[in-house]
């Protein structure tokens, strides 16, 4: 090695005086590459760290006159078997050294392709519940809402204000439906087995027939009064959030702050709000969509057959083959 770096130092002498400034880098380069290890050479930027070249490297980098004003000693230089001692470089400037692959180091884990960025997208997708799978939900569905399966196959919901009027629209129809299904299940079943009075034999489609201790005209400009009232308060705080919250009477009553259509306090007494809140959500808005659905085929049934929903039932578990959808005679019309 030691020779090598003699042979190297002739060499850019005789390169200098014969005016050939570049081609002292080049021979000094393809001296010291051919006996630097092939990881060094891997890297063009990087100039050799083989111990021999190194001086020569430092040496030849810097200007003619610059290396005849300063050409440093052998102690300069830490020796032939010491440590090669090398110029610092410019600020800001990268250790072109620090750009050569350490033998010893790990390597850098190759960026992700195309193809694996694609199926993380894809499985990202597929973690969410769709109404049909590997459907594309629409963009204004992004899974936000409780109960969000992507289906606006009429695209209802690309309008945000629209969006958020449904929103409220599908829970409080929903609530009500799943109350009226209660109520008309629960009747059936009170009156099939003689618990509820006279008033559970009446059919939920006749009970308006039904005498109760107020005429029925008076019960019902009351139910729309109230109706009215509680649904005016509802509608203000879907405008304004939070300013309805107090009763406008009693006003040491005061819902605690929440968010629309989830008021809690006394319409929470079982305290459910406390557990998992948004698990709730999404099991009540599926309930309010089957008790909607039910609901609709109570009314088509109480409208063909004239019998209650558990009479219907009875019916076709008797004869499922004969007593079904298709012998009603709105369906074969169809």
């Amino acid at each position: 090695m030691q020779q090598a770096g003699g042979f190297a130092r002739s060499l850019r002498g005789v390169a200098a005086l014969a005016g050939l400034p570049g081609a002292e880098w080049g021979f000094a380069t393809l001296l010291c590459s051919a006996r630097a290890p092939a990881v060094h050479r891997a890297s063009a930027l990087a100039p050799p760290v083989n111990p021999a070249c190194s001086s020569v490297t430092t040496r030849i980098s810097a200007p003619r006159g610059e290396r005849a004003a300063k050409a440093p000693s052998l102690a300069t230089r830490g020796g032939a078997r010491g440590e090669p001692k090398h110029r610092p470089l410019s600020s800001g400037a990268p250790d072109p050294r620090s750009l050569v692959s350490h033998p010893h180091s790990s390597p850098l884990p190759p960026p992700p392709s195309s193809h694996t960025q694609r199926r993380s997208v894809a499985a990202a997708a597929a973690a969410r519940p769709l109404w049909r799978p590997g459907s594309t939900p629409p963009a204004h569905l992004n899974g936000s809402l409780p109960g969000d399966y992507g289906f606006d196959p009429l695209n209802l919901g690309a309008d945000p204000d629209a969006l958020r009027w449904y929103q409220q629209a599908e829970l409080q129809n929903g609530r009500w439906a799943m109350m009226g299904a209660a109520g008309i299940l629960g009747e059936n079943l009170l009156g099939a087995s003689g618990l509820g009075g006279p008033a559970a034999k009446v059919p939920w489609y006749e009970a308006g027939a039904y005498t109760y201790f107020a005429p029925a005209s008076s019960l019902f400009i009351a139910q729309l009064f109230l109706f009215g009232w509680v649904e005016a308060r509802r509608y203000q705080d879907y405008r304004a959030p939070g300013s309805a919250s107090q009763d406008p009477i009693f006003t040491n009553n005061k819902l605690p702050a929440g968010e629309v259509g989830y008021p809690g306090g006394i319409f929470d007494p079982l305290n459910f709000a406390k557990g998992n809140l948004a698990e709730l959500k999404v099991k009540e808005v599926k309930n309010a969509r089957l008790a909607m659905l039910g609901c609709l085929g109570f009314f088509a049934q109480a409208q063909t057959t004239g019998k209650q929903p558990l009479a219907n039932l009875a019916d076709h578990l008797k004869d499922p083959w004969a007593i079904n959808v298709l012998s009603v005679e709105h369906a074969r019309a169809l």
